[in-house]
């Protein structure tokens, strides 16, 4: 009975260390099995992760270049800016030195004149007056010359040519008038500066200069001018304008329909 005994304990004890055996091989897999369920998991979190600092890092880069798209796109502006400034001030200054003694406002002087020749108010009132009685007696004798073109002319359709000769002096002797004048008020000094800005094409073909051909549309309130060369013949210039600008330029005493 005792032998039996031992044996039944020993099979037992033998069952118990396999089923242990078993338990604890069976726990090992588990823990496995989770630890690299556990893995994995940790591991889509570690890629998410990346992911996010990967798609943070694009956005500061993006923000990054957009700024210096705009920093270099204001440079650039500032930059254009600034020789734009520069240009119109270059300009302004070369206007202050070049300009037309007649503006076209009925002989009054400029003030671009008035301030390269360094005119006192009382100087450049005398001036302006002495340019009014000018402008005037150039106007009446701009028109004492102008002739119908009746061959060229279509009253039917408002269009009038007129040929207007220029003087037998070229215009000489108005001028020079002028410049006499005008050292009488003001001095030679000054009068040099100021006939400086005489033009050729300024005003009344250069105030008897040159051979002009005028024709007026007066359905449409504009003009056609040529300025021709008496000694070639050939056109020195030519253009069209609003008739505004016309008596800018030859005055108020030309009477459109003069058959003279």
């Amino acid at each position: 009975m005792s032998k039996y005994k031992y044996a039944i304990i020993g099979g037992l004890l033998l069952m118990a260390a396999f089923i242990l055996c078993y338990v604890l091989s069976d726990s090992e897999k588990t823990r496995k099995k989770f630890s690299d369920n556990t893995s994995i998991a940790f591991s889509g979190k570690d890629e998410r992760f990346n992911d996010r600092d990967e798609r943070s890092k694009e956005r500061e880069k993006q923000r990054a270049s957009a700024k210096r798209f705009e920093d270099d796109k204001k440079a650039v502006e500032t930059s254009l800016s600034q020789k734009w400034s520069k240009l119109d001030a270059e300009r302004e200054e070369r206007e202050k030195k070049r300009f037309n003694l007649f503006s076209g406002d009925h002989g009054g002087i400029t003030t671009g004149a008035a301030d390269a020749a360094k005119l006192t108010d009382d100087e450049r009132e005398k001036v302006a007056e002495l340019m009014h009685q000018t402008w005037a007696k150039a106007s009446e004798d701009f028109a004492s010359r102008a002739r119908l073109n009746k061959a060229s002319t279509d009253q039917a359709n408002g269009i009038y040519v007129y040929d207007i000769s220029a003087r037998a002096d070229r215009g000489a002797e108005p001028v020079n008038e002028f410049r006499e004048a005008l050292s009488a008020v003001v001095g030679k000094e000054k009068q040099t500066i100021l006939t400086k800005g005489i033009q050729p094409f300024d005003c009344f073909g250069g105030f008897g200069k040159y051979d002009i051909r005028l024709e007026f549309d007066t359905n449409h309130s504009i003009y056609k001018f040529q300025y021709i060369d008496p000694a070639s013949g050939r056109p020195s210039m030519f253009g069209s304008s609003d008739m505004d600008e016309f008596r800018r330029q030859f005055g108020d005493s030309f009477d459109i329909g003069n058959e003279n």
